[in-house]
């Protein structure tokens, strides 16, 4: 799917369907995909991160769940949109796809999906030490 492309999103759904019902994400591993959940969120100097994409890891990382079930699945759905728009780099164009696919989903299924990564989240801890103080983030 390219940035611009948006009329597959209701077939995009059917995998969410699998998750939640399996209760665990083999829908996103049988894509050879790894989901990292988080409890707490990535703290950086100047904002939290909510969500990651590495794609030389084929690894989606998903922190804090403490969020609404709307913001995680939301969360998810970002990442999710990067991993099946690899050219698509404009983040605005990634968020409004997000949401766009996030209303196509019922409560119910964005509560189990919801539930099914608070179940998944290893405890509160960062995965990977604060950068060193010499380090100045690209965005700054």
């Amino acid at each position: 799917m390219t940035c611009a492309d948006r009329n597959n999103l209701a077939s995009a759904t059917a995998p969410w369907e699998r998750l939640a019902v399996d209760g665990e994400l083999r829908a996103l591993r049988a894509g050879r995909i790894e989901v990292r959940v988080a409890a707490g969120p990535l703290r950086l100097r100047r904002r939290n991160v909510w969500g990651e994409w590495d794609p030389l890891l084929r690894r989606v990382s998903v922190f804090g769940v403490e969020r609404s079930d709307r913001e995680l699945v939301h969360t998810l759905l970002h990442e999710l949109v990067h991993v099946v728009s690899p050219d698509c780099l404009q983040e605005a164009v990634v968020e409004r796809i997000a949401g766009d696919w996030l209303a196509m989903l019922d409560a119910g299924l964005i509560g189990r999906v919801a539930d099914t990564l608070r179940r998944a989240a290893t405890p509160d801890q960062p995965l990977w030490p604060d950068p060193p103080d010499d380090i100045v983030p690209i965005s700054a």
